[in-house]
C-alpha cells in the first residue's frame, strides 16, 4: 500500500490540479507498493478499477483526466506499443492499460514553511517582493494605510469546467488525439475484421460519434460487439461501417459480487485492508512484483470458491 505516495500527491502535486486529476494520482499512488522503484500499480489494477476508485465512471471523464495529467508532464499510463504514426498506445483489444506513479512527485516535502514559522517564502534568485505581512509592517511604520490585495477576477465558464480545454488549440489537439485513438483501435481489430490505416481514418469520426452517444469505450466489449457473428459475411469493411453507424446503447453488466468471502488473512495484498472486501486482491507478491493467489484466503484457493 503506497501511503507515502498518497502523501507525496498531497504535498508535491501542482496546486492547480482539478479534483479529478488529484483523485487519479491518489488512487494510483495508493495502489503501488512503497519502496518499489518501478512505481507500478498492482497487476489487477486496470482502467475499470481506477474509474471505480475515483468515481470517474461517466462518459469519457477518466480519459480526459488522464490526458490533462499527461499535458502537465504527469503521464501515469504505461505504453503498450507505438502506433504507425509514432504515438504511444496505452490500451489495445485484449490488453488492459497499466499505470505508473510519476517520479516527479516523489521526494521530500517541497511546500515552503509558513510565515508564522519564520520561513523565507521567496526562492533563491526568485521574486524579491516581500510577503504581505512585511509590506503592511513598513507601511504602518510610515503611517500609510496597508495596500489591499488585488481583487481576483471572476472565473470564466471555461475555468469553472475542469474538463474544458483551455483554448481552441487545446480543443483541436484533443480532437486530433481522440481521432487517432479511434483509428488505432480500428486497425487493431482481430482477423478477419482488420482494416488498413486509410479506412480506419475514414471510419474514426463515425466511431467517436457512436461511442459518445451510445455510452461505449474503446475496450474489449466494443471489440466483441463490432466483430460478433462473422459467419456468412463476404466483405467485412462495409459491414463494420454499418455496425458503427447502428451501434446500440451499451448495457453495462453489473459487477459480480461474491455471495461470501473467506476471512482475510491480513498478510497478503501487501497488507492492504481493501483486500478484506475484495477477494481478487488477495495475492502474494515476489520481489519482481509478480502475484499469485494467496493459499490462505484467496476465493479460488479455499472452500468458498464456487
Amino acid at each position: 500500500m503506497g501511503v507515502k505516495r498518497v502523501v507525496d500527491v498531497l504535498l508535491n502535486a501542482p496546486a492547480d490540479l482539478t479534483p479529478a486529476e488529484r483523485m487519479v494520482l491518489i488512487a494510483i499512488g495508493e495502489n503501488t507498493r512503497d519502496g518499489d522503484s518501478r512505481r507500478e500499480t498492482w497487476p489487477d489494477f486496470n482502467a475499470k478499477e481506477l474509474a471505480k476508485r475515483t468515481g470517474l465512471t461517466g462518459e469519457g471523464t477518466l480519459k480526459k483526466a488522464l490526458q490533462r495529467l499527461a499535458k502537465r508532464g504527469l503521464e501515469v499510463r504505461i505504453p503498450i506499443t507505438v502506433g504507425k504514426d509514432g504515438r504511444p498506445l496505452y490500451a489495445l483489444p485484449g490488453k488492459q492499460c497499466r499505470y505508473r506513479f510519476p517520479a516527479s512527485l516523489e521526494g521530500e516535502n517541497t511546500v515552503p514553511p509558513s510565515e508564522a514559522e519564520g520561513g523565507n517564502t521567496v526562492p533563491p534568485g526568485g521574486n524579491t517582493v516581500p510577503p504581505m505581512g512585511g509590506t503592511q509592517s513598513r507601511q504602518a511604520g510610515t503611517g500609510s494605510p496597508p495596500t489591499p490585495p488585488p481583487s481576483t477576477p471572476p472565473p470564466s465558464k471555461e475555468d469553472e469546467d475542469p474538463a474544458a480545454p483551455s483554448n481552441l488549440a487545446d480543443r483541436r489537439q484533443q480532437q486530433h488525439d481522440d481521432l487517432a485513438d479511434a483509428a488505432a483501435f480500428l486497425e487493431q481489430l482481430p482477423h478477419p475484421w482488420t482494416i488498413g490505416p486509410v479506412t480506419a481514418k475514414a471510419m474514426a469520426p463515425d466511431l467517436l460519434q457512436a461511442i459518445d452517444s451510445q455510452g461505449w469505450d474503446l475496450d474489449d466489449e466494443l471489440t466483441a460487439k463490432l466483430t460478433e457473428k462473422p459467419g456468412g459475411i463476404n466483405s467485412y469493411p462495409p459491414v463494420l461501417r454499418l455496425r458503427i453507424k447502428d451501434l446500440p446503447k451499451r448495457i453495462r453488466k453489473p459487477a459480480h459480487v461474491p455471495t461470501q468471502l473467506p476471512p482475510w488473512c491480513g498478510e497478503c495484498a501487501d497488507g492492504n485492508r481493501v483486500a478484506a472486501q475484495q477477494g481478487h486482491l488477495r495475492k502474494l507478491y515476489d520481489a519482481d512484483g509478480n502475484g499469485r493467489p494467496c493459499p490462505k484466503c484467496h476465493p479460488t484457493q479455499t472452500s468458498h470458491a464456487a
